[in-house]
């Protein structure tokens, strides 16, 4: 037997991998012709469809400005943050005290809060859930509830029911801090005590209210001649008899 040679092994080139560059961002150009040629193409569009000219935008737009100027200013001097205080709650919502003594005295004697909501609680939009509120600020809820529910103490269950137009309540809290208020929480707070202050301004100040306008605005105001013939002639065509055309009867 002759003895064969082993085939050599060779190496296998690793193809090289070249990064691909991203490509660089390069500014929109936008010259000071182009901003004057976009502000005359919005005035003539405004012009044109709203009536509106150069004069009046100006003054629409300096008075959002005074009006942020000035909610800002009101919102510092009354210190309103965008935070508040806030508690975290539950609650059993049922018909009558009576029922509401009940649910108490079993609560007392040691039985599960949750079971007891399962069962009892007319609130069905949390009762399996434990009768959670979650977290909540002043005006959030009716007066009653709201003054009950900021009273009691972590942990604390209401010694008595609570009555509302609702119903009878057993509130208990499970949080009481203060919380940052959500973007849209914030404006609404800010738009509410801005209303409250203006209404508060106006109220304490000598308004004069000129109504000499009302002699000057018909109450029915006069249409355009323009118009006034297009609804004529509209009218006159709908006077007008209308010729049937009956096809013929290809049998006859």
């Amino acid at each position: 037997m002759t003895a064969t040679t082993a085939p050599t092994a060779t190496e296998t080139s690793v193809p090289t991998i070249t990064p691909t560059q991203a490509p660089t961002a390069t500014p929109t150009e936008y010259t000071e012709q182009g901003f004057k040629d976009l502000y005359q193409e919005t005035l003539d569009n405004l012009s044109a469809n709203v009536q509106f000219d150069e004069q009046d935008i100006r003054y629409v737009i300096a008075s959002q400005i005074y009006r942020r100027k000035m909610l800002k200013a009101m919102l510092e001097e009354l210190g309103v943050k965008a935070e508040e205080e806030q508690v975290w709650a539950r609650h059993i919502l049922v018909a009558d005290e009576e029922t509401a003594k009940e649910v108490l005295q079993r609560l007392e004697d040691g039985e599960d809060w949750s079971n007891l909501a399962s069962e009892y609680s007319t609130d069905t939009s949390n009762k399996e859930l434990g009768g959670d509120l979650g977290w909540f600020g002043r005006g959030a809820m009716v007066p009653e509830f709201e003054e009950a529910a900021f009273a009691l103490k972590v942990g604390e269950i209401s010694p008595e029911p609570v009555q509302t137009s609702f119903g009878s309540h057993i509130i208990q809290v499970i949080g009481h801090e203060t919380r940052p208020l959500s973007a849209s929480a914030y404006q609404q707070l800010q738009s509410q005590k801005f209303e409250e202050w203006l209404t508060s301004v106006r109220d304490a100040a000598e308004i004069e209210i000129r109504d000499y306008w009302v002699e000057r605005v018909p109450d029915v105001p006069a249409l355009p001649a323009e118009i006034q013939s297009f609804i004529l002639q509209m009218q006159q065509q709908q006077s007008q008899p209308q010729l049937e055309i009956t096809p013929a009867n290809p049998e006859e």
